[in-house]
């Protein structure tokens, strides 16, 4: 039987990770570059607009303090340095729930009183913040901010002069909001589709490889942080190569379906459930400790026991089931629980072993 860490944990990133509200590796550097590859798109949204304010802003206030414009100046450099602050926050947390909203209220905000204190020729930058509202909220709340902020801007865009001159500014601006929003809706639901499509496993339509490690590193953060117990179940289908060599590759997958919707079926609304790889799958069991993971194990076992599979008859599992200690890493936890996976198999297989007792 092959060792419980090469058959679960090969592949698994070996590195150290320190579970905190960051999420960081502890090699600094390396963290840098890792978490430039996986950025949830929201977090690469607002680093974008937080470092194009940045860009744009802070030349026009060098140029208007050095002109003797030292309100408009002072202003302009605050809020690059307020856009600064909220993409070192994002940065460092990854948080975005409340550094976009921020973000967006302060370009809408700097908007109306720079339009109010420093003339007509401000309105310009009307066209960048309302585009950059439709990326960094939802449709219908970017709708009502910039709805809101036309609103506030109105009395200064039908002072420009003529009616032509105040077309030539309410339509390009119309436009461009209609525009905006259509690209930034589709762009999230291809991202939401590309997404889905690398975090389900193609067979059984449940989470995979590559959407469990990170889940797994969230279970730990949130333990960290909330407190509540949170546990994980690694589940092997019992001598599943013997399936296939009896019945072919075909019956081993209407196998992995069934006892992976067996699964779903059996598991909490707020409970996680992926295949790792082959005819292993893992559930990440939130707000359960070991007698309360422990029992929800056996009621897989049991459920699957019970149903057999079209063709095939009865199937088993082996369970491993292990609660998250507060010095683990998600290697560690991992293992740990792989192995009490290995001690069930070992142990005769078609049962369940739980870390705290576990013969």
């Amino acid at each position: 039987m092959r060792s419980p860490v090469r058959r679960l944990g090969q592949g698994m990133d070996t590195r150290t990770y320190t579970v905190s509200a960051a999420n960081m590796p502890t090699n600094t550097s390396q963290g840098i570059l890792d978490r430039l590859q996986v950025r949830p798109f929201e977090e690469s949204i607002v680093l974008l607009f937080s470092g194009l304010a940045i860009v744009f802003i802070v030349p026009f206030g060098l140029i208007r303090m050095a002109e003797g414009s030292w309100a408009h100046g002072t202003l302009d450099l605050t809020i690059a340095g307020i856009a600064l602050a909220i993409g070192c926050f994002v940065w460092r947390t990854g948080r975005t729930e409340h550094a976009a909203p921020v973000l967006v209220a302060v370009f809408a905000l700097t908007l109306v009183a720079i339009t109010w204190l420093f003339g007509t020729n401000m309105l310009f930058w009307a066209y960048p913040v309302t585009t950059a509202t439709f990326f960094l909220l939802r449709p219908a709340s970017a709708l009502r901010v910039n709805a809101a902020t036309f609103l506030a801007i109105a009395p200064q865009a039908l002072s420009l002069g003529a009616w032509p001159e105040i077309a030539g500014f309410i339509a390009p601006l119309a436009a461009n909001n209609v525009l905006a929003l259509i690209f930034a809706a589709g762009m999230r639901h291809s991202r939401a589709n590309l997404r889905l499509m690398a975090e389900r496993d193609a067979l059984t339509g449940i989470g995979n490889r590559h959407a469990f490690e990170p889940a797994l590193m969230n279970a730990l953060r949130k333990r960290l942080e909330v407190g509540t117990p949170i546990a994980l179940l690694a589940i092997d289908i019992d001598h599943f190569k013997r399936v296939n060599d009896r019945h072919g590759h075909e019956a081993g997958d209407r196998v992995l379906i069934e006892v992976a919707r067996l699964i779903e079926h059996s598991v909490r609304a707020g409970d996680s459930v992926f295949r790792y790889g082959g005819e292993e799958l893992v559930v990440i069991a939130d707000g359960a400790g070991n007698e309360a993971a422990g029992r929800m194990a056996e009621k897989i076992r049991r459920w699957i026991r019970r149903t057999p599979i079209r063709g095939i008859g009865p199937v088993a599992v082996s369970i491993g089931v292990s609660e998250a200690r507060p010095d683990d890493t998600p290697k560690a936890w991992f293992q740990r629980t792989d192995g009490l996976l290995y001690k069930a198999k070992a142990g005769g297989r078609n049962r369940v072993c739980v870390d705290t007792d576990c013969a």
